[in-house]
């Protein structure tokens, strides 16, 4: 990854100095100083450049360890692209998880070092890749923070479980794993390791494991994405999975090991990976499985994203170093440890959004009115046409964070004439919705309580008016104009 030289000051950077990178001074903490500041803007467009590394193959001379590959080119002056210089992390970087959806050429990353994560788009690479018979100089691509590496970035959803055993951190024994206790309870992604990119019919879900040490329970959590901007659906909110060893942990303490004799030591442990088995085990209308054939290529992808998240199986797999003595290490294995399957169940801001024009009103453009909304997407509103005699006045359902199906119906008040007509246009309805609760209307002269998206009924409005709906905002009253009593029937 490299950023113009121009750049580096919109991210709050000083632009590497080339005298030092010939010098060999290396540690000039690029994107590891970005991800920690804030006030840094949370995209920016990079090119990927190549180096002049070319590995020759194994038993060459130029089969050498990483640290004489292309790792450490990146920080030599005479290999900076003209323009640009290398942004890589300083410190170590794993895993990315590329998007299940083959018509997007995007991943994520995590940086290890810090603890955050980025998206990667590539934004022009068929019309680079193609540009000649060659392999083109550069790619492309937008880059984007979806989690910053500050404390409060991140918070996990608990769920009424991850309760840490007691120590230094947590004398009382209340703290969760909703932040990393180990780590002073930062709400932060502490040494993010492994990570999976799910992608079902109602979410797109990142499965996040930590390799902190962390000694209060190493955690497993999921990520779900917005798919259009790469941002959480949820802003620095994460969903519990689980937790599983460190030397606090009221297992290791006693002993205990899930493999009988193999318990050595009080250990920290390690998930190391999802694997997404739904296409293995999914079944068709009829009730049979999926076939090799039918799996082939994009099919066990393609399976999984016809499915909604509740319906994903998952297997897992945990490190345990505490429990790798007897029959363990007798079979020279690195570490014991276990296989687990598992399902995730927590709200994914996604569902069906069904707009019901009613009777007095027609679509006349705008989105359609069935729309499947994935996590984090937004809905596109029908544009509804009233009968003659009506106004269209908005839905009764607010559909700005779909959890679930919902059905919301249009609204409508019937028009008045004259000097009667004025404040109840489509735009100051609109307006209303917006505004936060408010108390009764003591002057309706000049500003009056309208209950939102109801009938109207015709008539003055003359001293204290109440009502048992509790949605109410004040509004001013336009010039020669009344205010109108609003019900909840729907005409």
């Amino acid at each position: 990854m490299a950023l113009a030289n121009a750049s580096y000051a919109t991210l709050n950077l000083s632009t590497p100095n080339l005298t030092d990178l010939n010098a060999g001074k290396t540690n000039q903490q690029l994107l590891d100083n970005y991800v920690l500041d804030t006030t840094a803007p949370n995209t920016f467009s990079v090119r990927y450049y190549p180096t002049t590394y070319k590995w020759n193959g194994w038993g060459t001379a130029n089969a050498v360890s990483v640290a004489n590959t292309e790792a450490t080119k990146w920080f030599n002056a005479n290999e900076q692209p003209t323009g640009y210089t290398f942004f890589p992390a300083d410190d170590k970087v794993e895993h990315p998880a590329v998007d299940p959806d083959i018509t997007k050429f995007r991943f994520v990353q995590n940086l290890t070092n810090n603890g955050a994560l980025l998206g990667i788009e590539f934004t022009n690479l068929i019309a680079e890749l193609t540009a000649s018979s060659n392999l083109p100089d550069y790619v492309s691509a937008d880059v984007r923070r979806i989690i910053g590496a500050e404390d409060g970035s991140l918070t996990l959803e608990m769920g009424g479980k991850g309760i840490a055993p007691t120590g230094d951190n947590n004398l009382d024994g209340t703290k969760t794993a909703a932040g990393h206790v180990g780590a002073g309870n930062k709400r932060k992604m502490v040494a993010p390791d492994g990570l999976q990119w799910i992608k079902t019919a109602d979410a797109d879900v990142l499965i996040v494991d930590e390799d902190s040490g962390n000694i209060y329970g190493e955690r497993k959590y999921a990520l779900v994405l917005n798919p259009q901007s790469l941002e959480l659906a949820q802003p620095g909110k994460g969903w519990f999975l689980a937790m599983a060893g460190g030397t606090r942990n009221p297992r290791a303490i006693n002993g205990v090991s899930a493999y009988g004799g193999t318990f050595k030591s009080a250990a920290n442990s390690e998930f190391s990976g999802s694997w997404n088995v739904t296409g293995l085990v999914a079944k068709k209308a009829n009730g049979s499985f999926y076939s090799t054939a039918e799996l082939a290529g994009t099919g066990e992808s393609l399976v999984q994203q016809t499915l909604p998240l509740s319906a994903h199986k998952f297997v897992g797999v945990v490190q345990h170093p505490g429990e790798s003595g007897g029959p363990v290490s007798a079979f020279r294995c690195d570490y014991g440890g276990q296989m687990f399957m598992f399902k995730v169940n927590f709200p994914t801001l996604g569902g069906k959004v069904v707009f019901n024009p009613g009777t007095r009103g027609t679509k006349t453009g705008g989105g359609p009115l069935e729309q499947s909304i994935r996590a984090g997407q937004s809905v596109s509103a029908p544009t509804i046409s009233p009968q003659a005699g009506w106004i269209f006045a908005g839905w009764d359902q607010q559909f700005d964070e779909v959890n679930g199906n919902i059905v919301t119906t249009a609204q409508y008040v019937k028009e008045a004439s004259g000097a009667d007509y004025g404040l109840y246009t489509l735009e100051s309805i609109l307006d209303l919705r917006m505004n936060g609760v408010m108390g009764a209307v003591t002057n309706p002269g000049t500003n009056g309580t309208a209950v939102l998206g109801v009938k109207v009924e015709s008539g003055d409005l003359s001293g204290q008016w109440t009502t048992e709906v509790t949605e109410q905002v004040t509004v001013p009253a336009p010039a020669g104009k009344r205010f109108y009593r609003l019900n909840a029937e729907q005409p």
